[in-house]
């Protein structure tokens, strides 16, 4: 009678691990995303808060250009000196703040933060402002950074604020 139960017991355990061995992976798996920083500016092009994604050498010579078009200098980060980018591997996402009313405001990327979740690429930011009381220059800046990230493999980029917030989900 024993020697039934331990045959019963075993083989229920068996039975019971038996599809799951057959089963693929999830797919909307979460896999880490190697970021840099290739570029940072307070005087970027855009108006409005979003994402442009960059995909080959020419496009980014031309954004490159036209941030460079807007004021004397390049501005006041990386970017200075060129990355060597592998488009086969890796796109350019720049994030801007959009425009606004005075200096103070920056966004940063959170490093280790761009997870690759499904088709989705969500990238942990933070968003600064100017104090409510201080006293600034009414000049406007458009902040934006751009990032070279190691994959290619996304169709929506999603970014998050210090505080957790979605501030930019769009479709590319």
């Amino acid at each position: 009678m024993a020697r039934l139960t331990r045959s019963l017991g075993l083989t229920l355990i068996v039975s019971a691990c038996g599809p799951g061995l057959s089963q693929s992976p999830v797919a909307d798996s979460t896999e880490p995303v190697q970021l840099q920083v290739v570029y940072r500016g307070s005087r970027c092009t855009a108006i409005q808060p979003g994402v442009d994604v960059i995909r080959d050498t020419d496009s980014w010579a031309e954004w490159r250009r036209q941030q460079d078009r807007q004021f004397f200098s390049a501005d006041d980060g990386p970017g200075d000196e060129e990355t060597a980018i592998d488009y086969g591997q890796s796109t350019v996402i720049v994030i801007s703040m959009g425009q606004k009313p005075t200096p103070g405001y920056t966004v940063e990327v959170v490093a280790g933060s761009a997870m690759l979740q499904g088709e989705t690429l969500n990238i942990s930011s933070i968003w600064q402002q100017p104090a409510e009381d201080a006293i600034l220059a009414q000049v406007l800046t458009s902040p934006c950074v751009a990032i070279m990230v190691s994959t290619t493999q996304y169709d929506t980029v999603k970014i998050n604020d210090q505080q957790g917030d979605t501030i930019i989900d769009q479709r590319i």
